[in-house]
């Protein structure tokens, strides 16, 4: 996967729409339309791009503790040098792994995961990990707290909604 870290084909509407969508990703086109002063056209038509592009995705986010999950943990891998890719791959096709990253440091990959309990935990670090050729070490993180999920951080690069608003018009004219 490539980062694209300019997000050089988000112009000032497109911002402006991402992040009401962060806000409230309920919200109808009409009101992002209201609000920024454009037409509901033109705000589907850039959250159907944004999401064919893969730019953006607009999904419901549930809390994996208050949903009957009782254990979220994190677990850091150590990967024999050259298998990072296909342990990779073999982890993202596991349903309680619901975030992995390639990542520099101490650890090779890192993931989150959600488990029903104990007895989940254990069998997925022990057998699950432990049948994956390349794993050399694992730590895992228990999470006791969600203290802090945000999905309205700024985007780089972004203006604030007013001067938002009047490059979105400076453009119409």
């Amino acid at each position: 996967m490539r980062v694209n870290a300019g997000n050089s084909r988000l112009d000032p509407a497109d911002r402006l729409i991402v992040a009401a969508l962060q806000r409230d990703g309920r919200q109808s086109n009409a009101k992002i339309a209201r609000r920024l002063g454009l037409a509901e056209s033109t705000v589907r038509r850039r959250i159907d791009r944004l999401i064919r592009e893969g730019l953006i995705q607009v999904v419901a986010v549930a809390e994996p503790l208050k949903v009957g999950y009782t254990i979220y943990a994190q677990v850091g891998l150590q990967i024999q040098p050259g298998k990072t890719p296909s342990v990779a791959k073999r982890l993202k096709e596991f349903p309680e792994v619901t975030w992995l990253a390639i990542v520099a440091g101490q650890y090779d990959l890192f993931l989150s995961g959600v488990f029903e309990g104990p007895a989940e935990l254990l069998r997925f670090t022990t057998v699950s990990l432990g049948n994956i050729p390349g794993i050399e070490r694992t730590e895992t993180f228990y999470i006791l707290d969600m203290v802090k999920r945000a999905f309205d951080w700024r985007l780089p690069g972004s203006v604030t909604a007013r001067r938002g608003r009047e490059a979105v018009k400076s453009k119409r004219s």
